[in-house]
């Protein structure tokens, strides 16, 4: 699938130029026959964008649940998500709409409450990681990106474990789309709750990717850019680790620096 495409362009002081730019079109996701949402992301992944999605929002609480996930066959930009009821409770889709653009994951909610409900508690959690390993983490989540390389207009959600390995990195015009297609790729594996890895953000972190973070049981979240004010006061009561201004082996920790050996 097409992930950027060419333009004519004008660069001062040099001549004219194509530019390579990434594609951004939208994706509806349904659910059960019902839809869900439709979201502004860069095509690709889009399976585990839409798992991802119905991870954060509490839509698939258990992995085992999904009984398939396919593009739709007349619209390559329609994903159809089949979930069997849990525990003889309906499939709960929210009736609110869910339009999802580029930008945010969570716009439109009027409480936060249910998020504490249904996230684990991060407090007792006892995984630990080196600050040298978080220093290095930026250039080897920089080494997978290869859409940003081409275009410098997408951002990036990068997992890894504690020694620093890359167990998955994923591109998209959308911050929260990004690791929604991360936590898309855990559920596919059967991989949640990430109770033992170490989550990357290209840029700043704000409430809705703490939150998605936090859902998927990740215990130590790192950005190169800063935090939100929201995101602090998730992530001190989640138990979450955040460090964020990642770069040159500095890094400023908000909450959390129990788990960050110095």
């Amino acid at each position: 699938m097409t992930t950027s495409r060419r333009f004519d362009a004008v660069r001062i002081p040099d001549d004219s130029r194509d530019e390579q730019v990434a594609i951004e079109e939208p994706l509806e996701i349904r659910c059960n026959d019902r839809p869900l949402t439709v979201t502004m992301r860069t095509p690709g992944h889009d399976l585990e964008l839409a798992l991802g999605l119905a991870v954060s929002e509490g839509i698939l609480r258990e992995p085992s649940a999904l009984e398939s996930a396919i593009h739709c066959p007349d619209n390559e930009n329609a994903v159809e998500l089949r979930i069997a009821p849990s525990k003889g409770s309906e499939v709960h889709i929210p009736e609110r709409s869910m339009n999802a653009y580029a930008g945010c994951g969570i716009c439109g909610k009027t409480t936060i409450d249910e998020l504490y409900v249904r996230a684990p508690d991060l407090h007792k959690n006892a995984t630990r990681i080196s600050a040298d390993v978080i220093g290095r983490l930026p250039t080897l989540l920089r080494a997978a990106q290869p859409l940003f390389e081409q275009t410098g207009a997408v951002h990036a959600a990068g997992l890894f474990d504690t020694h620093g390995h890359l167990a998955c990195a994923r591109e998209d015009v959308g911050r929260h789309n990004a690791l929604d297609k991360v936590i898309g790729w855990a559920a596919m594996n059967q991989e949640l709750p990430l109770s033992d890895h170490v989550l990357l953000l290209s840029g700043r972190c704000g409430f809705e990717l703490a939150q998605k973070a936090w859902v998927a049981g990740i215990p130590v979240v790192a950005s190169i850019s800063g935090p939100s004010s929201l995101a602090i006061e998730l992530a001190l009561r989640a138990g979450l680790t955040l460090a964020c201004f990642v770069r040159d082996e500095r890094m400023t920790i908000f909450s959390g620096a129990e788990r960050i050996v110095r």
